[in-house]
């Protein structure tokens, strides 16, 4: 969830009604085989935006053991 709790300015004038939100959710999948290896992948769709661009995100996360 993002939600801007403070107004944007351009050139120190506020610009009003311009806080930006939005919500996003979606599945993930994980898999750690208990000897440090961890990799995860996840998609999330945004949903109730306003005064943003609408998108999805797309997160891959690995860790590995030296």
């Amino acid at each position: 969830m993002h939600k801007q709790i403070t107004t944007d300015e351009q050139n120190n004038v506020k610009l009003p009604d311009n806080k930006g939100q939005a919500f996003a959710i979606g599945p993930s999948i994980k898999y750690d085989n208990g000897k440090g290896i961890f990799v995860m992948a996840k998609w999330q769709k945004e949903m109730n935006v306003e005064n943003r661009p609408e998108g999805h995100a797309y997160w891959i996360k690995a860790l590995l053991p030296f």
